[in-house]
């Protein structure tokens, strides 16, 4: 189209396919600058007017150099308007010959700034020009075009053509001239509207556009939402020219071109940081496959996928052929290849990107020497990006980085180990992947080093023993308070007398020294006086939960060879048959205090607690009188705030109620045992922590943040500190306590029970703002490490297995040696005694924090409880009419559920009632199933093993099919606005599709803590206060929508309460924007 303005000759054209692309790049960011810029410098005598008179030549014969770039008014198509009679600006000399070092950098530096500035592509020439005089004969030419105009060879094309007129000699022989970029835009746009390109079509049709979008590094994170601009950073990184011609020569000698080993390279780090074998890069293409393109100026450039997937087992030489030919692939399908093919926007941000470039050597002509300084072109935005600039003096890896996901010191260590990588595939390119070390010597020496162990030195050693310390303290201060428990209080003096009894009368019984005594005991003040007397008669105290299954208390007793039992009269009768002593807690303990013998040696034990076990049955961890001794040094250490008074939440068969026991009654503080139910009460726990002035709590994320949701905060301002463990701690836990108590310290403390309750912690406060909290720090005395599957230490920020090390860790399993062996390892990075394998697996963050990344089994974490779920797979297969059974573990949010699959012996119809009969006196409470999904046959592998993945893929969808309504004849719609509302708020905390008004809310995988959170919503929600209690009692939708009804003062009231909330649900998102903005 021709058009008239003021007598100005526009012609205006379409854009070109990768000139589109670029420019819904800078529709999404417009304040970014999107250019291509050249920096040459120029030995001999130059003048300037020559050069204007070149440039002036140059902008006459390429119309690209007169073109601009808009957008057609009221649609989103973009079209390039050349103006016949623009003229190229004039070009001013810069002199900066008499500067010294400084002030030649200085002043470089400010006239590179100026030239190297977005451009208005609506309205300015497409090419800017700056020229520093540096010395008599020499110059540094500057050239910047937006990067829609030309890209990184028209640049080199631009300063050959430039050379030549100032050479004196023509541009291009005959009469033809130069190719014009908008003729050639119109033709690849009508190449890439052609029916002749099914086969390429295809290709970018196999791509998995989904899979490319969420990609990501285990070390991004987005801190940039509601910040459309990245915020750049780079790390260069030098190779020297001996190592750049050899990897030159070796990839000639394959066939391939010199980028791919360093795409392979790149390809492998994002794999291993990505944690996937599946990774996706785009790649930088020249589009330059026509005759006659090579010379043409304009932007042809794009980057294009290219997917790989990963063997490790293969060797480097031959990742990269395969690499190449999907290289070739792609390069040759650049014409087909359309982001909108892939259901994706054109404007997207490509994950991951790589370009390779090798500036053109120096060349000489009409008595000037160029030589290229830099050449660049950006044209599409990526979140991580590699640029190999190679030159014949060697080469520089460019690793580019949005800091809105990626900190500068991760973006550090990624280039110092793709560095090492490539230098070490080179030096043995047909070595396996896995086995090629790209740990740099200087991330090592801080592995083993300052992110292994504390580096700060304990102020005193932590010799001795707990029960020695605590009667320490009860010389000094026995009038204080020691333990309160079911309203009844024993002083420190008290509870040391009591213990010195319970011991002297263990000691009598005759037992030799170290044996396990059973304490089946609630939580009261004899059990502490128990644990403590069983510490002090020598003995080891072997935890009973008295709310356990028999059988599992049975099992407990017979493997750890119980000798006694502690207990109560009201509890010894739930003990199952027992053929050793049972001494009765409340009974013959008066009269003499007498002192008992110290029998104790550092490495006796101390204590044993019971695990899930994958064989179907637990496994006890024995810990030592030192590992004690060790744990509760370090807590003493680690907290400043000393205890005053500690509720203790953590059952004494969990492996935490050791830490808040005797750190508290060692220090003097009192310790305050709730209820044994008191779960079914958490609002009333913030009256007991007003009411005792508790300093310190510790106990699981969701129970503290269940406590925060239904409290008054007013009532929780004695805490000092808060720790929570033994499940993942969410973002919203850590908000929810800086909002209600920003005074009051919050840690999160990880460690397995077989290295003595903790071996990192984590300061939440410190590090607010996190999108997942991190495990920590190892604590003093002990050394963590990251290890891989060869047996290495795996580099900052890879995944691994976590091996504990230090006083903590114990000396193996009660009775299976083979599993000892197996998870107590030799120490094979230099420190002493043994390693622990956790299992689990974690990785190393930058700044030296452990984040916790899941199982490398089949363990899981239940309300804190750890789980094989070999064990209850066991118990399913024991019922007379299970085949097989497997169980997963399902992660709804912070909620996690267990669901069974079971294959039956018969057709008949299948009752889940039945199962739960037969699991309860076998498995805890939290180790049943939530939901039983009956199949015909379990998925396997083609090895024959269960495809676990394959039920874990699909288990929330079986599992809302069952949704724990197996046993429902008909399905139940809420029928009353309360029911309904009441069904929403289950839909919300259980993650389930639908609610039937007979559904039983712990069926459905509600806990306590969900109990709780739904007790506070129901409160907000409704405005009345209905017993927590009641949730337990009436569990199904029906009774308890009834329970709200009848304690309401006014129905009426509730009823539109119930009707507002009930139309504010039935609202879309976008409805509901619209209300809230009215």
């Amino acid at each position: 189209m021709r058009e008239s303005e003021n007598k100005v000759e526009l012609e205006t054209f379409s854009v070109s396919p990768a000139q589109l692309r670029h420019l819904r790049t800078l529709e999404m960011s417009p304040s970014s600058c999107w250019i291509a810029t050249a920096c040459v410098r120029i030995e001999g005598p130059l003048h300037v007017d020559e050069l204007n008179s070149a440039l002036s030549l140059l902008t006459r014969q390429h119309e690209i150099l007169r073109t601009t770039f808009r957008m057609l008014p009221g649609t989103r198509e973009w079209t390039q308007i050349i103006d016949e009679t623009a003229t190229a600006a004039q070009v001013d000399l810069v002199d900066l010959r008499d500067l010294s070092a400084k002030e030649l950098e200085r002043g470089l530096c400010v006239l590179s700034a100026e030239v190297h500035t977005a451009f208005d592509i609506s309205s300015q020439l497409p090419l800017r020009v700056a020229l520093a005089q540096i010395a008599d004969d020499e110059h540094l030419l500057y050239l910047t075009q937006p990067a829609v105009a030309n890209d990184r060879p028209g640049l080199e094309i631009l300063v050959v053509e430039l050379a030549k007129i100032l050479a004196g000699r023509k541009l291009s022989p005959g009469d033809e001239g130069p190719m014009h970029f908008a003729d050639i835009a119109r033709f690849l746009c009508e190449a890439a509207e052609g029916t002749d390109l099914a086969a390429e079509k295809d290709h970018w049709a196999r791509l998995d556009g989904e899979g490319l979008l969420e990609q990501r590094l285990a070390l991004e994170f987005d801190r940039g939402a509601g910040n459309s601009d990245s915020v750049p950073n780079a790390v260069v990184r030098f190779l020297d020219g001996n190592f750049t011609t050899d990897l030159m020569a070796w990839a000639q000698a394959r066939g391939i071109t010199p980028a791919i080993p360093y795409l392979a390279a790149w390809q492998i780090i994002l794999a291993r940081h990505a944690d996937t074998d599946e990774v996706t890069t785009a790649v930088s293409s020249p589009g330059r496959n026509y005759e006659g393109l090579d010379t043409a100026l304009g932007m042809f450039a794009r980057l294009l996928p290219v997917a790989t997937s990963l063997d490790t087992k293969q060797p480097f030489d031959a990742f990269c052929d395969e690499l190449s030919t999907q290289v070739l692939i792609a390069d040759g399908a650049h014409e087909a290849f359309d982001l909108k093919s892939l259901g994706k926007a054109e404007d997207l941000a490509w994950p991951f990107a790589f370009e390779h470039h090798r500036l053109p050597d120096a060349f000489r002509t009409g008595g000037l020497s160029f030589h290229f300084e830099k050449c660049t072109h950006r044209s599409e935005a990526a979140r991580l990006r590699l640029t190999v600039d190679e030159s014949e003096y060697g080469g520089m890896l460019r690793f580019e980085f949005d800091t809105r996901f990626l900190t500068d010191a991760a973006g550090k260590l990624i280039a110092e180990q793709l560095e090492t990588l490539l230098r070490n595939a080179l030096s043995s390119p047909n070595a396996s992947i896995e086995s090629i070390p790209f740990l740099p010597a200087a991330q090592e020496e801080i592995l083993r080093g300052a992110f292994a162990c504390n580096q700060e030195a304990a102020a005193h050693e932590s010799s001795g023993f707990v029960h020695h310390w605590f009667a320490e303290k009860a010389a000094a201060t026995p009038e204080a308070l020691a333990v309160s428990a079911e309203g009844r209080e024993l002083t420190y003096g008290e509870l040391h007398e009591l213990s010195d009894r319970i011991a002297c009368a263990i000691q009598d019984l005759g037992l030799e020294a170290g044996s396990f005594i059973g304490l089946y005991v609630e939580r009261s003040v004899e059990l502490i006086a128990a644990i403590m007397g069983t510490l002090k008669a020598g003995m080891a105290y072997l935890p009973l939960p008295p709310d356990h299954p028999r059988e599992r208390i049975d099992f407990m007793l017979r493997d750890a060879d119980a000798r006694c039992v502690l207990t109560r009269s009201s509890e010894a009768k739930g003990l199952p048959a027992f053929d050793g002593t049972v001494v009765l807690l409340d009974q013959g303990f008066e009269g003499e205090h007498e002192t008992p013998r110290d029998d104790c040696r550092p490495e006796s034990t101390a204590y044993v607690i019971y695990t899930s076990g994958s064989t179907g049955k637990p496994k006890g961890v024995p810990i030592s009188h030192a590992n004690v001794a060790h744990s509760t040094h370090a807590r003493i250490q680690s907290y400043a705030d000393e205890v005053r008074s500690y509720l203790l939440l953590s059952s004494f068969a969990f492996d935490s109620s050791v830490a808040g026991i005797f750190w508290t009654l060692t220090q003097g503080g009192a310790l305050v045992l709730p209820p044994a139910d008191f779960e079914k009460n958490i609002p009333e726990l913030a009256d007991e922590i007003n009411r005792a002035r508790v300093t310190h709590l510790l106990g699981l994320p969701s129970l503290w943040n269940a406590i925060l949701e239904s409290s008054d905060a007013s009532k929780l301002r004695s805490l000092r500190t808060v720790i929570v463990a033994g499940e993942s701690c969410l973002p919203e836990c850590i908000e929810r306590h800086r909002k209600h108590l920003p005074e009051t310290a919050l840690f999160n403390e990880y460690g397995p029970t077989e290295a003595t309750v903790w071996s990192t912690v984590y300061d939440c406060l410190q590090g607010f703002g996190r999108a997942q909290i991190p495990i920590g720090r190892p604590i003093r005395g002990v050394q963590v490490y990251v290890v891989s599957a060869e047996g290495t230490l795996a580099p900052i920020g890879i995944a691994g297995e976590l091996y504990v090390g230090g006083a903590g860790v114990a000396s193996g399993y009660h009775n299976r040696p083979d599993l000892t062996a197996a998870r107590f390892v030799p120490h094979a990075f230099g420190g002493e005694g043994n390693l622990y394998r956790t299992g689990d697996r974690v990785r190393f963050l930058p700044d030296g924090n452990l984040e916790f990344l899941g199982r490398m089994d089949q363990q899981v974490k239940i309300r804190g409880y750890r789980i094989e779920l070999g064990e209850i797979e066991a118990a399913l297969t024991s019922h007379a009419e299970v085949t097989e059974a497997v169980v997963v573990a399902s992660h709804r949010d912070a909620n996690t559920q267990l669901v069974a699959y079971i294959t039956l012996k018969s057709e008949g119809t299948f009752e889940e009632r039945s199962l739960r009969f037969h699991l309860t006196p076998l498995l805890p409470d939290y180790m049943i199933p939530t939901a039983f999904v009956r199949v015909q046959d379990l998925p396997t592998l083609p090895n024959g093993k269960i495809d676990r993945q394959a039920l874990e893929s699909t288990d929330s969808a079986r599992a809302e099919a069952a949704d724990g309504t197996a046993d429902h004849v008909v399905f139940e719609a809420p029928e009353t606005a309360v029911e309904k509302v009441l069904g929403a708020l289950w839909q919300d905390l259980l993650k389930k599709p639908k609610i039937s008004r007979q559904d039983d809310f712990f069926q459905l995988g509600g806990h306590s803590i969900l109990a709780t959170q739904l007790f506070a919503r129901i409160l907000e929600t409704f405005g009345v206060k209905i017993r927590l209690r009641s949730l337990f009692e009436e569990r199904r939708l029906a009774a308890i929508a009834q329970a709200i009804t009848d304690q309401a003062d006014e129905p009426a009231t509730l009823e539109r309460r119930a009707e507002i909330a009930l139309q504010i649900l039935e609202l879309t998102d976008d409805e509901a924007d619209t209300a809230l903005q009215a």
